[in-house]
């Protein structure tokens, strides 16, 4: 095990450890009735970053609140009808899952935990519907605690911030789009043939940074502050995968094409590339910057049937620039603690692609795995059997976003089976010898330790968190322990019919693949498109309104990529390279939309027009549009010429847009003459 000589695992399992104890013996001094309940809890909410325990810790809290009000409504009213009682526990828990799923964000937590927390309290609790209120509350008051030992624990005790990881993520993502720019340029000044795409390792990287952003409001009072010159770059950089594909696609046309660049716009690349490659000589960003508006001058006045492939790259390369230099800027706030990076006034909300099909799919999943847990339990009259469908709505619920749970069930139960073994040893063998609570701790620490050592390794964060919840849960730690080895193999017995009556389930219910869900992520791109090309009123293709359409695409883009591992490679490439045309075509048809409102009326019709076969094109298409209709390409250049005109010859935003257009449709056909 790799973390055996990492200080920091070690330094999150002593913590996470520490904070375990500290709850255990509280809760038993106080005289709680489910102290195994705080030391799972303890486990569930502990993360590597300080911020990010305390979020957990807070949602955690709420979700059990919820699911504690719940159990406390339904089961005095329903526990003469068992039957009526379970389905209504199973359609909360379903409605709490569905709900969550609406909401990628880490308060999706909140809902998720209020439903499976009703099957925590509720189904053990049926045979005594007057202890109900003091089982919900004693479940409350556990979590609370745990959660307040553990937040305490990790925010005092070396407390981990997640700044640097933040900032280790944005370096990282920076530098690997700087090789990747100056892998294509360099490519198109030897006139050598291009680098294998970086797009899928380039995806990645606004995943992980997302996932480190959204614990900043619960770090440090100087990394809050910074919040939203933080979400400001992010953008910034998100920028950079559809920028630098772009560049590629118009240096792959070129070369494609043997269209040679001038001599001007040749050394401005090269220049740009040295930037890249931090070459001694290199000029800085303002200098590149005012070089690449100069040549977009020059270029828009011109007469060179290539003069708009040109602009449109000198587009992207001003953009290329413009986010080095927030880049730029970033490193200088790093460099000079004292300047706060600038922030702009931007909106950075947008909405996140769900797929609403799988989501009901999951929660009707839910129910019938709760249901079918219900009626094993009441028609073989098992006293553990309230296991069954507690292990049903938590295993519906974790695994409700992936494609087919069924893997990460077979694992569940796999380290399910092992935490059991553990157990069994704990319960009959170690924990009677333990006459006091240290004796205890010392007893249990081996096996919690090298727990917390997989949590803290994110690819072995799953074997340790399922090992270490269950043991803690099965061991039955409380003030006069009294070893029992039947009850402990009851129980057990009663979390694998569980976890298996589940499998099950899921397996007729909900085995997806990867290319199912994908396809469907590029249909939602595809219906998007098809709005942003039909888009009329001013609002819809406004400047902002482009900006979500792009980040709406990159949301999906970035979705469909963690699937491409287990799709086909051309399938994977076709999907991918789809996207992406998608997005441009989509955010250059929304740029014709706005600036052709200065047009005259007989052209805007044209224009009009144009933007409609475009849509009809997509429409009469099954899938992705493979060879759209040469009309299109006609009507195209016919419009382009016309705008050209009105121009007086002058290639500005509009025949650029125009052309991004149609390169994006037909990215292997010469431009026509204007």
């Amino acid at each position: 095990m790799n973390n055996l000589c990492d200080r920091e695992a070690w330094l999150f399992s002593v913590k996470t450890y520490g904070a375990a104890l500290l709850a255990l013996y509280i809760a038993l001094a106080t005289g709680l009735d489910r102290p195994g309940w705080a030391v799972t809890t303890v486990y569930v909410v502990s993360q590597p970053f300080a911020a990010a325990t305390a979020s957990k810790s807070l949602y955690r809290v709420a979700g059990t609140i919820l699911g504690a009000a719940a159990s406390v409504l339904l089961v005095p009213a329903l526990v003469q009808a068992p039957e009526l009682l379970c389905l209504a526990l199973a359609l909360w828990v379903a409605g709490c899952l569905y709900i969550s799923l609406q909401d990628r964000s880490p308060r999706s937590y909140i809902f998720m935990l209020a439903g499976y927390s009703v099957a925590f309290i509720a189904f053990p609790g049926v045979d005594r519907p007057e202890d109900i209120f003091n089982t919900a509350v004693a479940r409350v008051e556990e979590i609370s605690l745990a959660v307040v030992c553990s937040a305490l624990i990790h925010g005092l005790i070396a407390p981990k911030s997640v700044a640097d990881a933040v900032r280790s993520r944005i370096d990282l993502w920076m530098r690997d789009s700087r090789q990747w720019a100056s892998l294509v340029l360099g490519a198109l000044i030897d006139n050598a043939s291009l680098p294998a795409a970086s797009v899928p390792l380039m995806s990645r990287h606004p995943i992980d940074l997302d996932a480190l952003l959204v614990n900043v409001p619960f770090d440090s009072p100087e990394l809050r502050s910074e919040q939203q010159a933080l979400h400001s770059l992010q953008w910034s950089l998100e920028k950079l995968l559809p920028i630098l594909s772009s560049i590629e696609e118009r240096m792959a046309f070129f070369q494609s094409q043997k269209i040679a660049l001038p001599p001007r716009m040749h050394e401005l690349i090269a220049l740009l590339n040295a930037y890249l490659d931090d070459d001694q000589g290199a000029p800085s960003l303002d200098e590149l910057g005012r070089r690449t508006a100069e040549l977009r001058t020059q270029h828009s006045e011109g007469d060179d049937p290539n003069d708009l492939l040109y602009l449109g790259l000198l587009e992207r390369l001003r953009e290329l620039i413009d986010v080095m230099r927030d880049y730029a800027r970033y490193e200088t706030r790093l460099r000079a603690p004292g300047v706060r990076l600038p922030a702009r006034k931007r909106r950075f909300g947008f909405r996140r692609h769900v797929d609403r099909r799988l989501a009901l799919l999951s929660c009707a999943t839910a129910v019938i795995s709760i249901l079918t847990g219900c009626a094993v339990w009441i028609l073989t009259g098992w006293t553990d059997g309230a296991s069954v469908p507690m292990i049903a709505a938590v295993a519906c619920s974790f695994f409700a976003t992936q494609d087919s749970p069924l893997p990460s069930m077979k694992k569940f139960g796999t380290f399910a089976l092992v935490a059991i073994v553990i157990s069994l040893v704990y319960s009959t063998v170690i924990l009677p010898a333990a006459t006091t609570f240290e004796l205890a701790a010392l007893f249990m620490a081996p096996a919690f330790l090298v727990l917390g050592l997989l949590i803290a390794n994110p690819r072995t964060n799953f074997v340790g968190m399922v090992i270490s919840t269950n043991v803690s849960t099965l061991v039955g730690l409380n003030n006069r322990y009294v070893s029992d080895f039947s009850a402990s193999l009851n129980a057990g017995l009663a979390l694998m019919v569980g976890i298996v009556l589940t499998t099950l389930v899921i397996a007729v219910m909900r085995a997806r693949s990867a290319q199912w869900s994908a396809a469907r992520i590029a249909d939602a791109a595809r219906l998007d498109l098809r709005q942003a090309l039909q888009a009329r009123h001013r609002s819809a293709y406004s400047r902002t309104a482009r900006i979500e359409f792009v980040r709406r695409m990159l949301d999906r883009f970035y979705l469909v990529t963690i699937k491409l591992k287990s799709m086909e490679d051309t399938e994977a490439h076709r999907l991918d390279e789809a996207l992406l045309r998608e997005l441009r075509l989509g955010a250059n048809a929304m740029d014709l939309r706005r600036l052709s409102r200065a047009l005259p009326p007989p052209l805007l019709e044209k224009v009009e027009k144009l933007l409609a076969h475009i849509g009809a094109a997509f429409d009469a298409a099954p899938g992705r549009v493979a060879a759209p209709p040469r009309a299109l390409l006609y009507e195209l250049d016919d419009v382009l010429i016309d705008v050209s005109a009105w121009s007086a010859g002058r290639a500005g935003p509009l025949a650029v847009a125009l052309s991004g257009i149609r390169l994006a449709i037909f990215p292997n056909e010469r431009p026509a003459r204007r």
